[in-house]
């Protein structure tokens, strides 16, 4: 498609190009990175250059897997499951579970907490940086950088007794060795070296690996997203207000909060309606 004119490209080669991404193993929500991008490039090359009459992109990322299908979300049951063998048999990594399970930080923001950013007297997470991995300008290649959150949004979370002890244990063993743009004392590190954010999901998947092999309650297609988004849902079944879940998850509107991180599964429905039973009879 590249080597193509731009007033020769139709909407087929950009539904291929999709296909192709997917097919190369990235996920929808890349794919739809590029989308946004390619979007861009042809309204400008339309609108500003009037070098096309119409853009190719328009709803080809309708035809791709995955464009009508929400992250999935743990039931309860393997919720519990998952959580009790990560804490029996996976403990050096527990830790990270626990965290993203709890607090619903990304993967980023989990990778990059700092022994400052624990406030043991409050009680408290501060969220307010991420590491990315990218190369920069004057780089040779790609390395670990400290990076604004993806909200951009400072935010603190409060722990709970668990997760404050386990975070006051890591923070006496973490070290100033590993330093990025300026930034030590990461809680979380493997082999000596900060996480990166493809270490973190490869550990994720291996967990649930193993995990499957011995439940019948297989968990597929797991990413560590699903722990955001079920931690979301977790809270809002219990009560929790949607603004304070919004700004734990760290977003910009509330309606990103509502529409994609509080699932209404046919699990929940069913549970709330039995509740409202209980409670009225």
């Amino acid at each position: 498609m590249g080597h193509k004119k731009i007033s020769d490209i139709c909407r087929s080669d950009i539904i291929a190009f999709y296909q192709s991404l997917i097919d190369s193993g990235l996920s929808y929500g890349t794919t739809l990175f590029f989308h946004k991008v390619l979007s861009s490039v042809f309204n400008f090359a339309m609108d500003d250059m009037e070098l096309i009459d119409k853009n190719p992109c328009r709803r080809a990322i309708n035809n791709i897997e995955g464009s009508s299908q929400e992250t999935e979300i743990l039931s309860k049951a393997q919720d519990r499951a998952l959580l009790e063998y990560v804490r029996n048999n996976c403990k050096d990594f527990y830790p990270v579970y626990l965290l993203m399970r709890e607090t619903m930080v990304r993967v980023g923001e989990c990778i990059a907490i700092t022994k400052s950013d624990i406030d043991f007297e409050n009680r408290t997470l501060t969220i307010n940086k991420q590491l990315i991995l990218y190369k920069a300008e004057d780089e040779n290649k790609a390395r670990l950088h400290i990076s604004e959150t993806k909200g951009r949004n400072t935010r603190r979370i409060p722990l709970k007794d668990d997760m404050l002890q386990i975070l006051k244990e890591l923070s006496e063993k973490a070290t100033d060795d590993v330093c990025i743009d300026g930034v030590s004392g990461f809680i979380f590190t493997k082999y000596g070296n900060a996480y990166a954010p493809y270490d973190l999901r490869c550990d994720f998947n291996e967990v649930v690996l193993k995990y499957n092999v011995f439940t019948d309650d297989k968990i597929e297609h797991f990413t560590p997203k699903m722990l955001r988004h079920t931690g979301c849902t977790m809270y809002a079944r219990e009560g929790m207000d949607i603004s304070v879940l919004q700004y734990i998850m760290g977003h910009k509107s509330v309606h990103t909060t509502m529409k994609f991180y509080n699932h209404v599964t046919e699990e929940r429905v069913i549970d709330t309606f039995k509740e409202h039973i209980e409670a009225s009879s």
